[in-house]
């Protein structure tokens, strides 16, 4: 790309005709030595803010979701204790109405013992009045005496209620002064200056060390290898080489991605309950396989 027809994109807008050295496939553009690194160091400044925007939104949103499990787990322990709280009110209206309704009832069988005399009084003989006189006074005793032991049962004390709140939620104001701290660490960056007079457009081969050609127009295709899938119902829209040789197939006949070795021996298959559409490898142990029916790409 060194050829006097290969010019320096970034150079050219500055009326400057330097000739390429590289090519940047991202940004379409053609880069002499020069320009070459320093394009380098911006594509690796604007990925280092695009990972400092995705970090953002990630913090962001487990922010949101630590504090709408907070909300939960205090909606919670709210829930439960009113629920204790209104058991323990319960509890007194029954222990409270209940000893009113017996201090009731004896007061009601005084007033009746008062009525029955007044009534002998007026139709009764003074004997029959002075013997039942007698029982009735007994009675009203009894009734007097429970009355006044009344005092030393537990139901007639005074009741009261108190919330007693837990030691966690008094400090939790004081000790959760904020939510967290936000650091920015920094990391020496790696930008080549090493300039090679002969370097060219790059071709990576796998597995193999950076290569150089002189010209881009002197890149060839060249067969490798070459096998037939032994099949007659099938339906290849994917392929993908692992960095070990070995080939994956993605079958859309029966939903499967077929693995290959080097000869073209098929050894493994894995069946999906979704239909596949193309795979790419990621790393050595995880790969990535889209479906277009499903729009989803799955890991």
């Amino acid at each position: 790309m060194a050829t006097a027809e290969h010019l320096c994109d970034v150079c050219q807008l500055q009326n400057i005709s330097k000739p390429a050295a590289s090519w940047c496939s991202e940004c379409d553009e053609a880069l002499c030595s020069a320009c070459d690194d320093l394009h380098s160091h911006k594509q690796r400044k604007r990925s280092n803010l695009k990972h400092i925007d995705e970090k953002t939104t990630t913090y962001q949103k487990e922010i949101a979701d630590r504090r709408k499990q907070i909300n939960c787990h205090l909606d919670a322990l709210e829930l439960e204790m009113n629920k204790n709280l209104r058991d323990k009110q319960q509890e007194v209206k029954t222990t409270v109405e209940g000893f009113i309704s017996i201090i009731d009832s004896k007061v009601k069988n005084v007033e009746k013992a008062i009525d029955n005399i007044n009534q002998m009084k007026s139709h009764a003989t003074d004997l029959q009045i002075f013997l039942a006189l007698r029982e009735i006074e007994k009675d009203v005793e009894r009734e007097l005496s429970y009355i006044k032991d009344l005092k030393t049962k537990p139901e007639f004390k005074t009741f009261d209620i108190q919330l007693q709140v837990s030691n966690g939620l008094k400090l939790l104001k004081k000790n959760v002064e904020v939510w967290g701290e936000i650091s920015v660490n920094s990391f020496d960056s790696i930008l080549c200056t090493d300039i090679t007079t002969e370097k060219q457009a790059q071709i990576i081969l796998p597995g193999k060390s950076r290569e150089y050609v002189s010209d881009i127009n002197s890149i060839t295709l060249k067969e490798n290898n070459s096998f037939k899938v032994e099949s007659e119902n099938i339906k290849l829209t994917g392929c993908e080489i692992l960095p070990d040789g070995e080939i994956l197939l993605v079958n859309q006949t029966d939903n499967t991605i077929l693995m290959y070795n080097k000869s073209g021996s098929c050894f493994k298959e894995f069946k999906l309950p979704w239909t596949p559409y193309d795979i790419t490898c990621i790393d050595k142990n995880i790969i990535a396989i889209s479906s277009q029916k499903e729009k989803s790409v799955y890991v």
